[in-house]
C-alpha cells in the first residue's frame, strides 16, 4: 500500500507544479508580449525574391542581379 500512496502523492505534486508553471507563463509582461506579436506578424508572409541563382562560394541561393 505505501507505494500506491507515494505514487498518488507524486502525481498530485506534478499536477500542482504543472498548473503553477502554466500560470507563471501566462503572466508575461505586456511589453514582451507586444514584441512577440510584432515579430510574428512580419514573419508570416514570405518575400518574393524573383529568380534565384546558386552562389557556390557562399553555398546559398541569391537573387539574380
Amino acid at each position: 500500500m505505501p507505494p500506491v500512496v507515494f505514487a498518488l502523492a507524486a502525481a498530485v505534486g506534478f499536477y500542482a507544479a504543472s498548473r503553477l508553471i502554466a500560470a507563471m507563463v501566462g503572466q508575461a509582461p505586456p511589453d514582451q508580449m507586444q514584441g512577440d506579436a510584432a515579430a510574428t506578424a512580419t514573419s508570416d508572409c514570405a518575400r518574393d525574391l524573383g529568380q534565384l541563382e546558386w552562389d557556390a562560394t557562399a553555398g546559398v541561393y541569391r537573387p539574380k542581379a
